[in-house]
């Protein structure tokens, strides 16, 4: 699961709050094609589904870049 910041930084530039199914999938369009995250992997980094596993380096890059950073380690 993402950190809080990180999760309100999500939330203030897609202007979503995520209380629904529906604010998921808009913010997964809204990513470009080469960075697309699909529904489950954006509920289970923001912590709305469970996942034993940890996200892989390149889903993270794909975070920041939505952010306007060039990868996650500089966000």
């Amino acid at each position: 699961m993402l950190s809080l910041p990180i999760i309100e930084m999500i939330k203030k530039k897609s202007g979503l709050d995520f209380n629904n199914a529906k604010d998921f999938e808009v913010l997964s369009e809204s990513f470009p094609a080469s960075d697309r995250l699909g529904v489950n992997t954006l509920k289970r980094l923001m912590g709305y589904a469970k996942s034993p596993i940890a996200p892989r380096k390149a889903t993270l890059d794909a975070l920041a870049h939505y952010l306007g950073s060039s990868s996650w380690e500089t966000l």
